[in-house]
């Protein structure tokens, strides 16, 4: 029976995968995503006035109301909080319990922080009593994750770049302060060294929910390799602290001195097996895809991942050389899984127009790159625009994927683009926001699907 089972399934992901171009687009025209064939239909979010929360360096995490009156946007600069200072460096929203998590950096100390706020019907945040706690240092992003998926998110990981190194809090219980659940850091010697300034340690820059929300991936930039914890709910079992992670002797390795930094996950078909792992290598200026195999214990070896490389290219595709001292920076897929956006720091290779009207003057900007997303995990170059600037550290989409928004570091602004959700094509700048300090993080107040968020659900 079992085997029956199995041989139709393989071959229904087959016939999925033959008539994938045509299905996509139906399911592109309904605004579903491909990974939803084997859930139903999904909802979409609205597309009016909705709000933004904005992290800088500078200190404070400022909330933007993006409001729309007919084709013309508006960005209008809302409230501003300081209580994840001094160096906010990554947001992460439950939108179910209206909470912001931010993690705060510590650039020039020996500690970081985690604090947690609520987030008010006006967009407006407040600390949580007792919900700042200090942690190791160095924290430059965060993930919920859960037993049971996402939407019941009991705790928080963090990946400490400074502090090479992951922790796991728990967040479960409002009334109480956050508890450290679990903290893994490495030895220097576990580095690569390949280049001395870079990889002098290992520097943890991510921590991703792979689907099905049982592992998270940690892209370690020093060590060059995607580390692996799996999240084990033990509290029922054993009376212990739920949700602790440990790292699996099974990384993934990449070559010497690749540099990763972010992931994503891609699933053609919710009712296949396949899923893909889109990698981009800050050092190596490159994005990998990997067909990764969840590969069952045996009486030798623990459950584990197994990797295939399927894709490989610079940022600017094939063959295709990259301006010196240029690093590619963040990763996402679209909402509808169709395409897969980088942006690049330092590489230059615009000159726009000021969007003042009354300043002729133009100035440099770094890259946003747009892949289109086939069946088998490869990628094809189907746009290079301006990112609105300089250092474009951060973007996400809004839950509709027809709005980006980008953080610009060095251009210490926020711009929001048109985004043409068929084709994938990133449009015009509709909104501008100038003088925030060096831009982190940018996250709209809606629920987004960017394939570093699986849960159970997805």
């Amino acid at each position: 029976m079992m085997a029956g089972m199995l041989i139709m399934r393989s071959l229904l992901c087959a016939c999925l995968n033959h008539l994938f171009p045509f299905i996509q687009q139906d399911l592109t025209d309904m605004r579903l995503s491909p990974f939803l064939l084997g859930c139903g239909a999904a909802s979409t979010a609205s597309v009016s006035a909705t709000k933004i929360f904005v992290a800088s360096y500078a200190g404070n995490v400022t909330t933007f109301s993006l409001e729309q009156t007919g084709s013309q946007y508006n960005l209008i600069k809302k409230f501003a909080h300081d209580g994840c200072a001094p160096n906010p460096s990554w947001l992460t929203i439950d939108y179910h319990k209206n909470e912001l998590f931010c993690v705060e950096e510590g650039l020039e100390a020996d500690i970081g922080h985690l604090t947690e706020f609520t987030i008010n019907v006006d967009g407006s945040l407040e600390v949580r009593p007792g919900r700042r706690v200090e942690t190791l240092v160095g924290p430059v992003y965060s993930v919920l994750y859960g037993p049971a998926g996402r939407h019941r998110s009991q705790s928080i990981a963090l990946a400490h770049y400074t502090g090479s190194g992951v922790s796991a809090w728990d967040v479960s219980n409002r009334l109480e302060s956050l508890e450290l659940i679990t903290e893994k850091t490495w030895a220097v010697d576990q580095a690569s060294h390949v280049n001395p300034e870079r990889q002098d340690a290992p520097h943890a820059h991510q921590v991703a929910l792979a689907p099905g929300g049982r592992s998270i991936f940690v892209p370690d930039l020093g060590s060059d390799k995607v580390r692996i914890f799996t999240i084990e709910n033990n509290r029922a079992a054993k009376g212990d602290k739920s949700n602790t992670i440990s790292e699996s002797a099974y990384p993934l390795r990449t070559a010497p001195g690749a540099g990763p930094r972010h992931v994503t996950f891609y699933k053609p078909f919710r009712a296949c097996p396949d899923t893909f792992l889109f990698l981009n290598n800050e050092l190596a200026n490159t994005i990998e895809s990997y067909n990764m195999t969840l590969v069952p214990a045996t009486r030798h070896e623990p459950l584990h991942y197994d990797f295939q490389k399927v894709y490989s290219s610079t940022y600017f595709g094939a063959n295709k050389t990259v301006p010196i001292n240029s690093t590619i920076a963040e990763v996402a897929l679209s909402p509808d899984s169709a395409f897969v956006i980088v942006s690049v720091r330092g590489d230059r290779s615009f000159n726009i127009t000021n969007p003042d009207p009354k300043n002729s003057t133009v100035f440099p900007s770094d890259s946003l790159i747009t892949y289109k997303v086939h069946v088998n995990g490869t990628l094809d170059l189907l746009q290079v625009v301006p990112a609105g600037g300089l250092q474009p550290r951060h973007f996400s989409m809004n839950g509709r994927g027809d709005l980006l928004a980008v953080g610009l570091q060095e251009g210490e602004a926020i711009v929001v683009f048109e985004r043409d959700v068929d084709t994938g094509m990133i449009g015009k700048e509709v909104a501008r926001y100038s003088g925030l300090g060096q831009v982190t993080n940018v996250r709209w107040n809606e629920e987004v699907f960017d394939g570093t968020n699986w849960g159970t659900e997805w």
